[in-house]
């Protein structure tokens, strides 16, 4: 049984990245076959069906689809400005995925 994702969630997760176009994220996720990687970089925009993160020191920026985010595929974190600490961007965000 696959993944069922309301479009109502996808809107949410993008309305909600949109504020913090143009501050700091920490992205997390899995190459495949134990090869996780985590960077940090500038949430750089925010589009229909994916949003675009400048990794720094990296020419070409990194991008992801906002069901990739809801279902756990990667993990965003944004900077929530105290002491540099972040916070997972699903934290205040309904989690009612249909496995």
């Amino acid at each position: 049984m696959g993944t069922y994702i309301e479009k109502k969630d996808i809107a949410d997760i993008r309305e909600q990245l949109g504020n913090y176009v143009g501050q700091r994220v920490k992205m997390r996720g899995n190459k495949g076959r134990n090869r996780p990687f985590e960077f940090e970089g500038v949430l750089k925009a925010v589009y229909p069906n994916y949003i675009q993160i400048q990794q720094d020191g990296v020419f070409k920026p990194d991008s992801c689809s906002y069901d990739e985010i809801k279902r756990g595929v990667y993990e965003l974190d944004v900077n929530n400005g105290i002491n540099g600490e972040f916070s997972s961007i699903l934290d205040n965000m309904n989690q009612n995925v249909i496995l």
